[in-house]
């Protein structure tokens, strides 16, 4: 679990930190024969759960939100439109359950022994190297039509100028379509909106702007594609991934002799492949949810304002569900405008706190002191979640809101990464991340663009500086922090397949 998902469990168990009272774990009720007794129904529950159900219920929820997209709110009244809103909260994910994917979990560890014991293969890399370019990620498709954004203008010098000036995105797109390549990217970069705009920095909380509400972010990450547009291309090199994963795909099918070995080696490498792509689709749908449903609490959040009910609109994301109604409809028992003010107050409060990587026990952030951290140290290790081995400058990043970019050949080095970081992927030669895993989404999104990256190395946005020289082994785990340089280092070359 520490490996596939990240943390610090496995280190401070194994320094005895884990020493929890009596009072702090909970009686579950455990017996043996209760348990067993239990049996039967795991197995109907494991089975009702198996990959097709799994479709369907994709299927069903992408088409709940593509009518939730299209839901008209303007001419609904306010009562429809809380109504809608409460029953959004309570129905719409209600039926998702992540022991879908148990069966493809099994598949990952079916591929490792296959690698391992069939194949001779001593680390992770070969796994990894099976999984790369595999395509149908939604998120990793954000990148690559983002960057097809700015090789777009790149091709006409009038569009390109416009993108490349001070001017912000509303003053731009009028301009754009006085001219034919200016109306297809306005075309195009409405669809990337309509197919993308639901991410964001901190995507799982309502109160974070999306995309599509945001577009000067989208418009900084096109112009620092266009700033090294000439000196990569990631679509190429898709290309050049995934014939490569088709080759080493092949080699490893033709030594499996063994046609039993070789079926279970096609069925595990499908179902690795199935459990990194519905990880980050399924989630990408339910960001999508709360998209919508955001949407829907903003213009809720306009008309109370407009009542003089709140002082602004995103007010409306301090109140608890069961509070909505009673301020809809006059009845609240409570200082609307003051609640709202102390929630803000203790949201601030808790954005600035630093928790421990693991709690052990109650945690009490009044009591809790930041541990010391070695900026000395010249090596780090964490866990390998995509081959290779890359040496680059840093570009460290805290999030994506500082308004930084990666250039061609650097190491990104960030916290955490979710769906509002791919961008940053595409030109970088190699990934570090403070957390994660291997199903995390930067280890999933640099295996697809073939990325060296390791993950879960404590606090090395911390201790690495931008500019600094590292080395990144994507094989084994671990960051090297090399001596800093003045002259420019030589382009990376990224880990290839084979």
């Amino acid at each position: 679990m520490n490996a596939m998902f990240g943390g610090e469990h496995m280190k401070q168990f194994e320094r005895g930190e884990f020493d929890l009272c009596d009072e702090d774990l909970p009686d579950l009720g455990f017996t043996w024969p209760r348990y067993i007794l239990s049996w039967p129904g795991i197995i109907r529950n494991l089975i009702a759960h198996r990959p097709g159900k799994a479709e369907r219920f994709m299927a069903d929820l992408k088409a709940r939100n593509d009518a939730l997209a299209c839901l008209d709110i303007a001419s609904a009244t306010t009562e429809e439109l809380t109504r809608t809103l409460m029953r959004l909260l309570q129905e719409s994910l209600k039926d998702c359950d992540l022991l879908y994917f148990w069966w493809d979990c099994v598949a990952v560890g079916v591929l490792g022994k296959a690698c391992r014991d069939w194949l001779g293969a001593e680390e992770q890399g070969l796994g990894f190297r099976l999984q790369t370019a595999q395509g149908g990620i939604t998120d990793t498709e954000a990148g690559l039509d983002l960057w097809r954004l700015a090789a777009l203008a790149h091709e006409d010098e009038e569009t390109q100028a416009a993108l490349l000036g001070e001017d912000l995105w509303d003053a731009i797109r009028p301009r754009l379509a006085l001219t034919d390549c200016g109306r297809q990217l306005v075309a195009a970069w409405d669809r990337f909106m309509a197919a993308h705009g639901h991410h964001c920095h901190n995507e799982l909380e309502l109160f974070s702007p999306r995309w599509a509400e945001t577009p000067e972010y989208i418009l900084h990450l096109v112009r620092s594609y266009l700033g090294s547009i000439d000196q990569t291309n990631p679509l190429e090199r898709q290309r050049q991934l995934i014939e490569e994963r088709e080759r080493l795909t092949a080699s490893c099918r033709r030594k499996l002799r063994n046609p039993i070995k070789r079926r279970l080696f096609d069925w595990s490498l499908r179902g690795t492949w199935r459990l990194a792509r519905d990880r980050e689709n399924w989630k990408s749908e339910v960001v999508r949810f709360l998209a919508g449903a955001r949407r829907l609490f903003l213009e809720l959040g306009q008309r109370l304002q407009q009542q003089g009910i709140l002082a602004d609109r995103d007010d409306i994301f301090f109140l608890e569900t069961s509070e909505i109604e009673p301020v809809v409809q006059g009845r609240a028992d409570f200082d609307v405008r003051q609640r709202i003010a102390q929630r803000r107050a203790e949201y601030e409060w808790n954005k600035r706190q630093n928790p421990p990587a693991v709690v052990v026990g109650r945690y009490d952030p009044q009591k809790h002191f930041a541990s010391a951290i070695d900026t000395d140290i010249k090596a780090l290790r964490g866990i390998a979640v995509s081959p290779g081995v890359v040496t680059g400058k840093a570009r460290v990043i805290a999030e994506p809101s500082e308004g930084r970019h990666v250039e061609p050949g650097e190491i990104l080095v960030a916290p955490v990464t979710n769906p509002a970081w791919t961008p940053y992927f595409l030109p970088a030669a190699g990934v570090v991340m403070d957390l994660g895993g291997v199903l995390s989404h930067g280890a999933i999104i640099a295996r697809e663009y073939g990325i060296p990256a390791v993950v879960n190395v404590g606090p090395a946005s911390k201790i690495i500086q931008t500019g600094q020289l590292l080395r990144v082994d994507g094989d084994r785990g671990i960051v090297t922090l090399l001596e800093q340089v003045e002259s420019d280092c030589p382009r990376s070359q990224r880990g290839g397949l084979l």
